[in-house]
């Protein structure tokens, strides 16, 4: 039959339409394969990364659970670094770096990888199996010693003869304790005297518990008392 320019409908292509949602359903379920991995990747026999604690004590996962928790227990939160301290026969020690301090050392017997003693400085926190004190008795945190920092900046300003000439080091020219509840704050200021002659004021400032000053001294003159 001849043709007298009317176009012949075109018929659909069902079999491409299938093929499109069969590759949509193939991604589909691959990226919700992916997604089960990751969040449970034991499950499906992926191994995870372990932990810098886990492979220097070469521990097993619950065995790092459980020393863990007695570092939380102990006020030892965010564990930044390990590193070997000394070697024994039967237990082995570690030192500690953690969000605030780097002074913390820890026992750890050689067979069963328990805990044994943690002390920080002169301080016992772990003993005979349970914390006798936290680091927190002992130490500040970031937020705790800029707020110390603050305040200790105003209170010397008001002793200087020239408050506007003061210039404080950085955070890390300063130190911070706490014994007995009583905050310690160390550090010097570079300001003018009467002659505008800049001179070094080392000083050191106490604060109670509530974080009212109860001691200022300045160059070892208490003003304070």
């Amino acid at each position: 039959m001849e043709n007298y320019g009317v176009a012949a409908p075109r018929k659909k292509n069902k079999g491409c339409l299938i093929g499109i949602i069969v590759i949509i359903l193939f991604l589909g379920g691959l990226g919700f394969g992916f997604y089960r991995i990751v969040q449970n990747p034991e499950e499906y026999g992926a191994k995870t990364k372990k932990s810098e604690l886990a492979t220097l004590l070469d521990v097993s996962d619950e065995q790092e659970a459980n020393i863990l928790k007695i570092f939380k227990e102990c006020g030892i939160d965010d564990v930044k670094s390990v590193k070997p301290f000394n070697a024994g026969e039967k237990m082995s020690s570690y030192s500690l770096s953690s969000a605030d301090t780097s002074n913390i050392v820890v026992w750890v017997s050689n067979d069963k990888k328990e805990v044994q003693e943690i002390y920080f400085n002169d301080y016992d926190i772990y003993k005979d199996g349970k914390c006798v004190s936290k680091i927190t008795d002992y130490i500040l945190t970031k937020d705790e010693k800029t707020t110390y920092q603050t305040a200790s900046q105003l209170l010397i300003k008001d002793t200087l003869t020239v408050p506007s000439s003061a210039k404080f080091p950085s955070i890390y020219d300063w130190k911070f304790g706490k014994i007995d509840g009583v905050i310690i704050v160390q550090s010097y200021v570079n300001s003018k005297n009467a002659f505008g002659v800049e001179i070094k004021n080392e000083f050191q400032i106490k604060f109670d518990e509530n974080g009212n000053p109860i001691s200022i001294i300045i160059n070892g003159k208490e003003l304070l008392q």
